[in-house]
């Protein structure tokens, strides 16, 4: 079982169950759309929707390996008992914390996704 702490884990095991879930989905599909971008070469337009499910897929993997929702980060709450309604940060300093990791979290995601749509791009 979780215990929440501010800036580190605000999510618990069933929370942490669907991050895998969408991340393994998500994955299929960006190593499809990566599979036909070769196959059928598209165009460089059409291989840039790789972005999308490669941003998903990375965004589950993070938040399942840190343990943090960015969602909840960004607006407050946390749910580690996996109770059906998450629960209101009241410390500002804990509100801070997260804040600051949930857009951490967001930016390297989108990095990472940007940089593996580019490498597919310049590879293809």
């Amino acid at each position: 079982m979780n215990v929440y702490k501010p800036g580190q884990i605000n999510i618990g095991e069933k929370g942490l169950e669907k991050h895998r879930d969408i991340a393994i989905g998500a994955g299929m599909i960006t190593m499809g759309w990566t599979f036909l971008s070769y196959v059928w070469v598209f165009s460089t337009v059409l291989q840039l929707f790789v972005f999308i499910p490669a941003l998903f897929c990375i965004l589950g993997i993070i938040q399942y390996r840190n343990k943090f929702n960015i969602i909840f980060g960004l607006t407050q709450k946390y749910n580690v008992d996996d109770s059906p309604e998450p629960h209101n940060v009241l410390d500002s300093v804990s509100i801070d914390k997260d804040r600051e990791r949930a857009v951490f979290l967001l930016l390297l995601s989108i990095f990472l996704a940007l940089l593996y749509s580019v490498i597919i791009i310049l590879i293809f």
